[in-house]
């Protein structure tokens, strides 16, 4: 559950310091599938379902979910092969999210900081995106 409130207060302040609409921040993909599995083994799904009545709660921790893999974006991404660009700086160019996959349905955005301490628990996919401004609204590229 430690796992859980540390990531949970990281993404708090991102959102409170307003991290995502700031141009060219770096932002990563993890896959929805990923992150629910995630969220029910170390109990964040918990933390951001605060209305849930105290018995309901103790169902859920006597459930023993399974621990997560990698971080795994294989359903959210193409599986191109073609020349990849050998440059770091322009990786995330090398992987295009699948047509019609959605934020907060498919995947989810997560902050540099926020995706680094799970990629140092879990390992995994790195899908980078840099968050641009275009009349005042937030998008990714």
């Amino acid at each position: 559950m430690e796992e859980a409130r540390e990531l949970y207060k990281m993404m708090q302040e991102d959102n409170n310091s307003r991290y995502f609409s700031e141009e060219s921040n770096l932002v990563h993909l993890i896959s929805m599938k990923w992150f629910l599995q995630w969220s029910k083994y170390s109990g964040h799904d918990l933390l951001i379902n605060k209305r849930k009545k105290e018995k309901q709660i103790m169902e859920l921790n006597e459930e023993v979910a399974e621990k997560p893999g990698p971080i795994d974006n294989s359903d959210i991404l193409e599986n191109f092969n073609f020349l990849k660009d050998p440059d770091p700086v322009k990786e995330y160019c090398n992987y295009s999210v699948k047509k019609g996959k959605l934020e907060d349905r498919d995947y989810i955005m997560l902050s540099h900081s926020s995706w680094h301490y799970l990629n140092n628990i879990y390992g995994g996919d790195n899908t980078k995106r840099y968050v641009i401004c275009i009349n005042d609204e937030r998008n990714v590229m």
